[in-house]
Parts: C-alpha cells; structure tokens; sequence
C-alpha cells in the first residue's frame, strides 16, 4: 500500500431523501504503522489493603455481594469480613430462632462468633 492508496466512493444519481448527486469522498489511508493512532496506557492507581467499615440496610445485602465482594474477588482480593447483628424487636423474639436457626446457620457457614448479648 502506497502513498497515492486511496479510498473512494463515488454515490451514483439517487432519489434517496438526504443524498447528494455526483459526491466524491476521499480518504487517505495511513500508509506506515507509525501513522496509525495507538492509545497511550493508562496507568491505574491501586491498592494494596483496603478497610471499609460501614453501615449497611439488612434487604441491601446482595447488592453488597454484588457490587461490592464480586468486583474485589474478581480483582483477586482476600476478603475477610466481621459483621455485628444488632436485632430488637417489641414482642420479643425466641431464644430457638436464635439457636435454631441463627446460630445453627453461623456454625454451618464456617463462622466464628466472636460475641453474643441479649437483653430484656
């Protein structure tokens, strides 16, 4: 490919609404490597060690999962989390739910309590 290699489009007569009779287009072509646009890299700032402590909405968690453990796991992270339960109710709820269920899951799931507190 030389330097005269030329692209060219030639519209024949048209009645097609917007275009122009007898147009001729021409585009030159880079002829060398060192002509062909090349992005330059960009250089990302990263992290070794992040911490986030926050306080999050209970029906928000999958978001959390979602937006928050996947694109850290995915960049290969090592993620820990320490999660605090604060749960209240008026009518109370039943020491089996908690050691039923609440507790039960913990166990199964690999988790360490760390601490537990129940008040009247």
């Amino acid at each position: 490919m030389g330097e005269d290699w030329k692209l060219r489009h030639h519209r024949k007569s048209s009645t097609n609404k917007g275009e122009v009779k007898g147009v001729e287009i021409e585009e030159k072509l880079p002829t060398l490597l060192e002509e062909a646009v090349v992005p330059k890299r960009v250089v990302k700032e990263t992290f070794k060690r992040i911490t986030i402590e926050a306080e999050i909405p209970w029906d928000k968690l999958s978001d959390v999962m979602r937006g928050v453990f996947m694109p850290l796991n995915r960049e290969g992270a090592k993620i820990s989390l320490r999660m605090k339960i604060e749960a209240s109710s008026e009518k109370g709820m039943s020491k089996d739910t908690f050691d039923l269920k609440v507790k039960e899951t913990l166990r199964q799931i690999g988790a360490k309590i760390i601490e537990e507190d129940f008040r009247n």
